[in-house]
């Protein structure tokens, strides 16, 4: 049976969802890790490993803002796409994507203050000292923001879960799966702040294990099934 222009019009729109969230999670994952090394010792090396590194930490920056803002254009596509499912939802799931996506903006901006710190420092008449002060400092506050972001990574998968169950056009698995992530990226934050070595105690592999897996599998599968699959069974699926 040919499908009709609303249906054609779906299919498209699933699929270039699909092809945008499945690219934007390598340079998310790019623009949240690039920076962590600096961050060794507590950040005082801060200053030299950004001289000595400015180019990979310029990518991180560039990576980032592409990653984060592709997933604000996929929280509106996804808006679209789900919205006859539940409007609640889809509403909740795009003030999350939007309040993490502002944090994380903020937080680059902190790290391109550190570049431009540590590339004008003479010009701005800051000492070595002082640099390494500044340094510092900048970059916690990046790493900081980009904390908080993490607690709406994982509130927007609940409503997305949700609706990827509810929509009759995806397997009910992957909407279970993106749940998991809920309590995974949440745990990340409270145990960043009560432990800074949170991601090496034994709490944080379970979680990981756990959760972790389970989450990635749930991303990776739904932007691999809206790339690939898109709409194509919906009324089989919905009636079942």
């Amino acid at each position: 049976m040919s499908s009709t222009p609303h249906q054609a019009s779906n299919q498209r729109l699933a699929q270039l969802a699909g092809l945008l969230y499945f690219s934007m999670l390598p340079t998310t994952g790019i623009g949240y890790f690039s920076a962590q090394f600096l961050l060794a010792n507590g950040g005082v090396a801060a200053a030299a490993q950004i001289a000595v590194s400015r180019s990979y930490l310029e990518f991180g920056v560039l990576a980032g803002a592409v990653g984060f803002v592709t997933w604000l254009v996929v929280g509106v596509l996804f808006y679209q796409l789900f919205r006859p499912v539940s409007d609640r939802a889809c509403k909740l799931l795009l003030v999350f994507v939007v309040a993490s996506v502002t944090l994380i903006l903020a937080a680059l901006a902190r790290r391109m203050d550190a570049l431009s710190l540590v590339g004008q420092s003479q010009l701005l008449g800051v000492g070595a000292e002082q640099l390494r002060l500044l340094a510092a400092l900048t970059m916690r506050s990046s790493d900081n923001l980009m904390q908080v972001s993490v607690i709406f990574w994982g509130l927007w998968l609940v409503p997305l879960g949700y609706l990827v169950y509810r929509s009759g056009f995806m397997p009910k698995t992957l909407g279970v799966l993106l749940v998991f992530g809920a309590p995974w990226y949440v745990a990340m934050f409270v145990g960043g702040v009560l432990e800074p070595d949170y991601l090496k105690t034994p709490f944080a592999q379970v979680m990981n294990y756990a959760f972790g897996i389970p989450e990635i599998v749930g991303e990776v599968g739904t932007g691999l099934w809206l790339m690939i699959r898109g709409t194509r069974g919906a009324r089989s699926s919905a009636a079942s």
